[in-house]
């Protein structure tokens, strides 16, 4: 009986690239060990990327079961990353999405973030202040 397989810790370095930047995405291939109840890393197996739905590369895990795929995007795409099995190991696909957009979106969304960051920095502090000024008895 063949093991069942994952494709587990899917992760881009940007999840919303600007059109053209460069993203890597790393990943693990994992089989299941019935005695152990435990997934295990696949080593020297071939996980394949394909975008929608051409292949556009592959990528051979090491020994702790990671692949590592670097590729640029410039709009919607959906990714498949594929792994066809072997006589003892089930096939297994994991389906994402990806968006690159433009150096302007992205330079506003941050924009934003950051605003957001600094609006909650000051209700924070103004928090633990009027805390401070309770517990003295001032306010």
């Amino acid at each position: 009986m063949r093991k069942k397989t994952r494709i587990a810790g899917l992760h881009f370095s940007d999840a919303r690239p600007v059109k053209g930047e460069k993203v890597v995405i790393t990943g693990y291939l994992q089989w299941y060990d019935e005695e152990l109840k435990s997934w295990q890393p696949a080593e020297h197996k071939k996980v394949e990327l394909i975008v929608d739905g051409e292949k556009i590369g592959e990528s051979v895990t090491d020994t702790n079961g990671k692949f590592v795929f670097e590729v640029s995007f410039t709009g919607v795409h959906e990714l498949d990353f594929v792994f066809n099995g072997t006589p003892l190991l089930e096939g297994c696909k994991v389906t994402k999405s990806v968006a690159a957009m433009s150096e302007e979106k992205k330079k506003r969304i941050l924009k934003i973030a950051k605003l957001v960051f600094i609006l909650l920095a000051l209700m924070l502090a103004a928090v633990l202040v009027i805390a401070f000024l309770l517990s003295r008895g001032r306010v």
